[in-house]
């Protein structure tokens, strides 16, 4: 195999091959990155809502079509968090706030396993750049 033969084949593996890889990590990364902003939200709502749990609530749902309805809501001892494949749990507040840090933890650990894998792609990158260089002097 000539030189030039092997400085393509590596050109292919590039843009074939990694940065494809390095692709799919970023928007797994920011997939995760998204939920967990998500998770930290409810959260927050949740501690706001325990806090304010005397108080009474005043809501505004949008049905859809820009029709919104209003709605009180008088008993809040539980509400309903979604656990994932669409399933829903009810649960008391503190139970919803612990689940939540502990799906918020989770994604912590997804998110830098995301990082780890994009970080040992572009060093791939590099690895097959620099034996690219040597091979063209």
């Amino acid at each position: 195999m000539s030189v030039a033969e092997k400085l393509k084949s590596y050109e292919n593996f590039i843009e074939e091959k990694l940065k494809n890889d390095l692709k799919e990590l970023e928007t797994a990364l920011t997939k995760k990155s998204d939920d967990f902003k998500l998770w930290q939200e409810l959260k927050n709502s949740l501690v706001h809502l325990k806090e304010a749990k005397d108080d009474e609530l005043n809501v505004t749902f949008e049905m859809g079509l820009g029709v919104f309805i209003g709605a009180r809501v008088e008993e809040r001892e539980k509400v309903i968090v979604n656990i994932g494949c669409d399933c829903y749990l009810e649960m008391y507040y503190d139970e919803a706030i612990k689940y939540a840090d502990i799906r918020m933890k989770y994604l912590t650990k997804e998110i830098e396993f995301f990082r780890q894998q994009a970080v040992h792609v572009k060093a791939h990158i590099k690895l097959v750049l620099l034996a690219m260089n040597e091979l063209k002097e």
